[in-house]
């Protein structure tokens, strides 16, 4: 019986180390045509999809859904009580409750079942007004196409299209007691044109979560024009209305920022994702040591400071991805491009790794072709990478067209944070710098943004987020915080 059990036990071992001895060769050796890679083509279609969602981990499923959800929402919330606003970074837990019920009350108004009751407001009071009602404020990165963004809450086809195409930002006002219903302004991107939406909703909820999270110790915003920022002219320097100043101090953790340079058998994983064979002889090395993979029609560049390129070059290639969100027609939505880049980036990125999208654009003379950005989130904050010669650059920049990825980059970055410290808010050391910069100038200085950001430095050192200022025109600024003291 004894030697019945160790034959078996011998057998199973004798077959699962040819099984993965046979792998090994499939996937370290080169047994296609330069045009064709049967694994990869396999990896991504529908019947390996099926499979893998049926037998993969649940909690990978949970961690997707919230990459899917948080990288394309808001960055903050802002909670208005009459002169009191609490500001909230994605990630936090109140920011978390309010978005849930806030999606409900979003998707309401972008169903519309009772039909678009919207006016379209000339005067700016009244969108300040808002601001200073009991409301929620959500600023967005870049315009945002309402069709998209309605996509994102469930709604294909919204009727609210008729009356606005790209948003900029929205208030949700939390309308009498009379009515117990809601009105929406949104400005619209495209010529700063607000419109005003009616909508039946039962407030409830959403008013109580305001008020749990309206923690007084957070508070201590003003938006500009409540300082007559946007209207005083400060020799010549004005902000936007509707940028959030904090007079309090900050809370913040140092980060640590180290290039993520990926193990060789990490980077062979890479380079199969993308469709290339590590064992490809066709390589070579560039001046200054990158290794540059030519397979299937494309280039694959590792650099030696973490960075990788992938780019076709024959228009038509590409990796193909087939997805839940492949689509016959060839022709695809932004939202569609949109899950089948997070299905694609999800399946590499650093564990806890958390993105933002930064931008989106689609390529009209190219239909179906869409670009999108992200930068990494660290605390709630974006982290603003630089390249070599200190210009700015995208975390990822990835291009989906028509069922296929054409175009992608990466930095990887190993972010380490420490213990959370207070700093100052250097409105007043801000303005005299801006004031003094454009002292001489005969023009108008407008800021656009006004926000904490954590800077890509060459130190190895903890360092605190920085003030990040953006003046029309002119390009960002960034102002080193100042440590809190009692």
């Amino acid at each position: 019986m004894k030697k019945d059990k160790l034959t078996t036990l011998i057998l199973t071992l004798l077959v699962t180390s040819s099984i993965v001895l046979t792998s090994q060769i499939w996937f370290q050796k080169k047994l296609w045509s330069n045009d064709y890679n049967f694994f990869v083509t396999f990896e991504n279609s529908q019947i390996w999809q099926t499979l893998h969602r049926m037998f993969k981990n649940p909690l990978s499923d949970q961690d997707t859904q919230a990459m899917h959800r948080n990288a394309a929402l808001p960055q903050t919330l802002v909670v208005n009580f009459g002169a009191i606003r609490t500001q909230y970074n994605t990630g936090s837990v109140p920011y978390n409750e309010l978005m849930e019920e806030l999606k409900q009350a979003i998707t309401t108004w972008l169903k519309s079942d009772q039909g678009v009751r919207s006016t379209k407001i000339d005067d700016i009071a009244e969108w300040k007004k808002a601001l200073k009602s009991q409301s929620l404020y959500v600023d967005f990165r870049f315009p945002y196409p309402i069709k998209t963004f309605g996509a994102f809450f469930g709604v294909q086809d919204t009727p609210v299209d008729t009356a606005l195409k790209d948003m900029q930002a929205l208030i949700v006002v939390l309308g009498d007691t009379a009515t117990n219903d809601i009105v929406i302004y949104v400005k619209d991107a495209t010529d700063q044109s607000i419109h005003k939406f009616l909508v039946r909703y039962d407030r409830t909820k959403l008013l109580s979560l305001m008020e749990k999270n309206n923690d007084s110790t957070l508070t201590g915003y003003k938006f500009s024009f409540e300082l007559n920022f946007d209207e005083k002219r400060l020799n010549n320097v004005v902000l936007q209305s509707n940028i959030l100043i904090p007079f309090n101090a900050v809370e913040v953790k140092p980060l640590r920022m180290s290039e993520l340079n990926k193990r060789p058998s990490e980077m062979d994983a890479l380079l199969r994702h993308f469709g290339h064979n590590p064992s490809n002889p066709r390589r070579f090395t560039e001046t200054d040591n990158s290794e540059v993979y030519v397979e299937n029609y494309s280039t694959f560049k590792i650099s030696t400071h973490g960075e990788i390129d992938y780019d076709t070059i024959a228009q038509g290639k590409g990796v193909h991805l087939n997805s839940k969100e492949h689509t016959t027609t060839g022709v695809q939505t932004a939202y569609q491009a949109y899950n089948m880049a997070i299905d694609f980036i999800e399946k590499f990125q650093p564990e806890g790794q958390r993105l933002m999208l930064s931008n989106m654009v689609e390529n009209f003379e190219k239909p179906g072709t869409h670009l999108f950005t992200f930068d990494y989130l660290f605390d709630g904050l974006p982290v603003k990478l630089k390249d070599a010669n200190g210009n700015a650059k995208d975390a990822i920049k990835i291009v989906i067209s028509n069922n296929s990825l054409t175009s992608y980059s990466q930095v990887f970055k190993k972010l380490e944070g420490s213990t959370p410290t207070k700093i100052e808010t250097p409105i007043p050391r801000v303005m005299d710098k801006l004031i003094t910069a454009v002292a001489n100038a005969n023009k108008e200085v407008t800021v656009e943004q006004f926000k904490l950001c954590y800077e890509d430095t060459d130190s190895l050192d903890f360092h605190l987020p920085q003030w990040h200022v953006a003046v029309k025109g002119v390009g960002v600024q960034m102002y080193e915080p100042t440590i809190y003291k009692k």
